[in-house]
């Protein structure tokens, strides 16, 4: 996929330029294909990009603990699970309804885990107990463990 795209860029074609071919040859594109369409399959012809977000994810998700502030942290996260979940909910990359619809299921647990660990966050620095951290603890391990 990288080296067609490449090429396309460049407008050349594989069997006309020698450049073209150098580059198919680097990206290893023709036997790597196989492994590629296995990888890939589950997902739609537009969205196999996808695939390599959730690493992007990942970086995102653990960049707000190097701020100070916990509060902050938790909520920063809420924020940017929330924009991951709304953009695997309009994108749908998945080839099944299925899977599209479990990775959502998946994504809006995780924002229920950890809008409770913020609400927890927030009542136990405020003092004001406006509502039982036990319980939310239980809560949390209640829907930690729903994907297991």
């Amino acid at each position: 996929p990288i080296a067609n795209k490449v090429l396309a860029v460049f407008e050349l074609e594989p069997q006309n330029s020698k450049t073209a071919r150098v580059l198919s040859y680097i990206f290893m594109y023709n036997k790597l294909k196989p492994f590629y369409d296995i990888f890939y399959s589950s997902f739609q012809d537009d969205y196999r990009y996808f695939a390599g977000l959730y690493l992007i994810y990942r970086l995102l998700i653990s960049l707000p603990y190097f701020l100070p502030s916990k509060i902050i942290t938790h909520f920063i996260m809420e924020l940017i699970l929330i924009l991951f979940l709304a953009l695997h909910a309009i994108v749908q990359p998945y080839n099944k309804k299925q899977h599209n619809k479990i990775d959502a299921l998946l994504l809006s647990n995780l924002v229920l885990v950890n809008g409770l660990t913020c609400a927890n966050a927030v009542t136990v620095q405020t003092t004001n107990m406006f509502w039982k951290v036990e319980y939310a603890a239980l809560a949390q391990i209640a829907f930690i463990s729903i994907p297991m």
